[in-house]
């Protein structure tokens, strides 16, 4: 369920505000065999809330962007990530945009809750699992005129506490927050 609103408050300021609930449930059938296999994941009911806003101010030729959005998984602490952006055109074709933000991703029932054996080896959830964690940036110039648009975008991305799959013992995986990623590059970009 999802429900929002946006709008004007005056000529320069615009509002988006709104909220999610997200409820999951789910449960594994595994087929009869011999001996009787339990499930490697037991059923499961969990929910997320979101809420989310946004402020647009408008200055002559440049736009200034503020938003938030907090999340609150079930069994886990909530997260406020930001995003700001500046939008500024020089000239009524060419501009440039500069954004910030972040976003999570909880982990998963199967990430936490699940416990399988095959043979010898033990793949196991963990409960004390926390968020992924990504952070943006970019840097776009951009032209647009008539039929034609072109950009040239710059982005730095990093990921911090990636849920990876780790050996814990001789025959154990589990999985945890480890690692982290640092991608940057550039894209060049046109339509017409």
């Amino acid at each position: 369920l999802e429900i929002t609103t946006q709008g004007p408050i005056s000529d320069n300021f615009n509002l988006l505000v709104g909220g999610t609930i997200d409820y999951f449930t789910g449960s594994v059938d595994v087929p009869p065999v011999v001996p009787v296999v339990p499930p490697f994941v037991p059923d499961w009911k969990n929910y997320l809330f979101g809420l989310y806003g946004q402020v647009e101010y408008k200055l002559a030729n440049t736009k200034l962007v503020l938003g938030a959005q907090y999340n609150k998984p079930e069994g886990a602490p909530g997260k406020l990530v930001p995003r700001l952006a500046v939008i500024h055109n020089f000239t009524e074709n060419f501009g440039v945009k500069a954004l910030y933000g972040q976003a999570f991703r909880a982990p998963s029932v199967f990430e936490t809750d699940s416990t399988l054996t095959s043979g010898p080896l033990q793949f196991l959830g963990n409960s004390s699992l926390t968020h992924e964690l990504v952070t943006n940036y970019y840097l776009q110039f951009f032209y647009e005129k008539e039929q034609l648009q072109a950009s040239v975008t710059f982005f730095q991305s990093k990921q911090e506490d990636l849920i990876a799959r780790v050996v814990t013992g001789p025959s154990t995986i589990e999985f945890q927050n480890k690692n982290s990623l640092d991608i940057e590059g550039f894209e060049i970009e046109s339509k017409f």
